[in-house]
């Protein structure tokens, strides 16, 4: 793929520097495209620190994340110019590499303190949640009626405690107090900062694998079922901000 295939003007990016010898020090930066020229050069605003300017020599080699409408891509660029236009400082960047998006097994797994609850997921639960998150010709009196039906479920099944240890586009990990059947389908609540989730995400999972740590601590590896595009991007986007946050500390 090209630049012009895949790259909007206002997209995101994050630029890891390619280091050009052991006493050069490896940076993030994050910025937005600001034109896109060609099939294979666009700009960028200057990345900020500290509200001053980032001085980046021309040549210089990136690694490039985008944050597009249609998923994360990735390619190596390197600053081609350095200019001003409409009183804005830019950066004209130069693809050295052909624009690949990152797949699912290419997911950063990010370890994480993350507080969470889970149950068991039954047919009928999955059933109505299906329902209620697909049918857009649900009226308000068919909508209250299945949320009604979900707080009895959930009343009969009650949510229980864990602690996840690191999450990924495809799923988490997390430690318990209890083992779980391999191929459980589990319904949990994360405590996660996603757009529109108001601190709290509910995902699907399927125990891929349960083992006992020590003493009452058990861990468990979950793969996302069902889980919508969007919500994955999401996933991915927080995973990849908490990356830069860390690494820029």
């Amino acid at each position: 793929m090209i630049i012009s295939d895949k790259i909007k003007i206002g997209n995101r990016i994050s630029m890891e520097s390619v280091k050009a010898s052991k006493s050069q020090e490896k940076r993030i930066y994050q910025s937005r495209v600001l034109d896109v020229l060609d099939d294979y050069t666009y700009d960028i605003a200057i990345p900020m620190e500290h509200g001053h300017i980032v001085p980046l020599e021309k040549g210089r080699r990136f690694e490039v994340i985008y944050y597009t409408d249609t998923g994360l891509f990735q390619n190596e660029c390197s600053i081609k110019d350095r200019y001003q236009k409409n009183q804005i400082y830019m950066l004209c960047m130069d693809s050295m590499t052909r624009l690949v998006k990152i797949q699912r097994r290419e997911y950063f797994r990010l370890p994480c303190d993350i507080v969470m609850k889970y149950h068991n997921l039954d047919v009928k639960e999955k059933f109505l949640l299906d329902r209620l998150h697909s049918a857009e010709s649900l009226n308000s009196l068919e909508e209250g009626m299945i949320k009604k039906e979900l707080m009895i479920i959930r009343r009969e099944n009650p949510w229980k405690e864990g602690q996840v240890a690191d999450i990924s586009g495809g799923g988490v990990r997390f430690k318990n107090n209890e083992l779980l059947e391999k191929g459980q389908a589990i319904r949990m609540q994360l405590n996660m900062q996603l757009p529109g989730t108001k601190g709290i995400v509910e995902l699907n999972g399927i125990v891929v694998e349960s083992n006992h740590q020590l003493d009452n601590v058990y861990e468990q590896r979950v793969k996302f079922d069902d889980i919508e595009d969007n919500m994955r991007e999401a996933i991915i986007k927080f995973i990849f901000d908490e990356q830069l946050r860390l690494r820029n500390q």
